[in-house]
């Protein structure tokens, strides 16, 4: 005989029936889940922070937006700044939930959702829609970081909600003007400057018995653009191959002979702070997107953006005749549309009238020329596409200063334009801005 079922009910008034049973079934709606285990919870994997990570600008905490968006070039570090959010809000207990999606696909957001509902013991069905619809009534802390998001459209009606006492990271290579709403706060994640690259490369070589001035690891870190993803991997190699002598004035050496920047990467080995790609395969695989976005045309604007200056290509070189016939004779609204497209993948930074390139990505841009006989039609068609924008764009010292650095830069990458119209068009700027600067002191 089974035994006897025994209630007691203490205090309280209750407006409806009693009901004497041996279990009780309880489906919540809203409000916390009745199982949840213990708090903290973190769902996803979080990347490990970076050795001799560097603080950076800025303070997550303090931007005052529900969701904030780290937008930059590849290898600008900006899924190291999410991840170091993440720890740092975990140990310091300020979270009750860190949930961490690898952004590769739409689907592989709603299945990191899923998962987060499952393991928080939402009520059946645990998916997408029920885990945003607990973000958004939630009365515990939350932080959810969709990293490294490549297309926006895979986010649409998966953003998670405002909520107070809830907070959302992005990190994403795009500018598009969509991640930006009254909620979202869009943040460029730049290069280091000087002084946080000199210091990362020193916590990173001195432990290892590589002490350098700080000179040259300066002038190490202005080869490579400041960029931290290309600091971490050039120390590495510089680690991994200090028992054969590798030095930085070796290392820069071989930058100094342009050669291709997979000759320049660490053994897959000894890829650092759990890397499973050099920053050669990254860029390759951001120009293949790129050009998969513009019919093709992102590498040959690039690869002519390559041979000048990093700091200011006048958008009329790449548009002009000589230019656009290296494009395959794209039209000049074709082109235009083109940098639009390489501006929001953070390929380049368009500014009015001016482009500037990443050396890296210009680099990258370089290596991608198939030929030899490709290279000298690019060199060509360059210092034709100069030499055609100096003659019919504007006289006044800034624009012949830019005009100058970008011959310069073609020459000092490819001596074999000194002869020809484009040496007799760099020795017009040259005479052009000693006239103007003279007209500048005069009295």
């Amino acid at each position: 005989m089974s035994e006897p079922i025994r209630n007691s009910i203490d205090g309280g008034v209750f407006g409806g029936p009693v009901i004497q049973a041996r279990t009780v079934n309880v489906t919540r709606f809203g409000g916390e889940p009745a199982h949840q285990g213990r708090w903290p919870k973190q769902v996803g994997a979080v990347p490990e922070v970076a050795d001799a990570y560097r603080p950076r600008s800025p303070d997550l905490d303090s931007v005052g937006a529900a969701a904030v968006v780290l937008a930059g070039m590849p290898g600008s570090g900006k899924t190291q700044l999410a991840a170091h959010y993440a720890h740092g809000q975990l140990r310091r207990q300020r979270v009750d939930l860190v949930l961490w999606v690898s952004v590769t696909s739409r689907a592989a957001v709603e299945q990191a959702y899923t998962q987060a509902a499952v393991e928080l013991g939402l009520s059946q069905p645990a998916n997408a829609e029920s885990l945003l619809a607990w973000l958004r009534t939630a009365d515990r802390r939350w932080l959810v970081v969709l990293d490294d998001v490549l297309d926006p459209a895979d986010l649409r009606a998966l953003w998670p909600p405002a909520n107070r006492l809830g907070h959302t990271v992005v990190t994403t290579r795009r500018r598009d003007p969509s991640l930006r709403t009254a909620d979202r706060r869009i943040v460029e994640v730049e290069p280091f400057g000087e002084a946080d690259s000199v210091a990362y490369l020193a916590d990173r070589l001195t432990p290892h018995g590589l002490d350098e001035p700080a000179g040259r690891l300066a002038e190490l870190a202005a080869d490579l653009g400041h960029l931290p993803l290309a600091l971490a991997q050039a120390s590495a190699h510089l680690i991994d191959r200090s028992d054969s002598g590798v030095t930085v004035a070796g290392y820069r050496a071989r930058l100094a002979e342009h050669r291709p920047l997979a000759e320049l990467a660490p053994d897959r080995a000894a890829l650092p702070d759990g890397q499973e790609r050099s920053l050669a395969e990254i860029l390759a695989e951001a120009l293949s997107r790129a050009d998969a976005a513009t019919g093709s045309l992102a590498t040959p604007v690039l690869q002519l953006a390559s041979v000048l200056h990093p700091d200011g290509v006048p958008v009329d070189v790449l548009t002009s005749e000589p230019a656009r016939l290296y494009c395959a004779d794209a039209t000049a609204e074709a082109v235009h549309e083109t940098l639009r497209t390489l501006h929001r993948l953070s390929l380049v930074t368009r500014t009015n009238d001016l482009l500037r390139v990443h050396r890296l990505v210009q680099w990258a841009a370089h290596d991608s020329v198939p030929s030899a006989a490709r290279r000298a039609q690019l060199v060509e068609l360059a210092a034709l596409a100069l030499t055609t924008a100096w003659t019919t764009g504007p006289l006044d010292r800034e624009t012949v200063r830019i005009r100058r650095a970008n011959h310069r830069a073609l020459a000092a990458r490819h001596p074999e334009v000194s002869g020809g119209t484009s040496s007799d068009t760099l020795a017009m700027l040259e005479q052009a801005a000693a006239l103007l600067e003279t007209a500048a002191t005069a009295p």
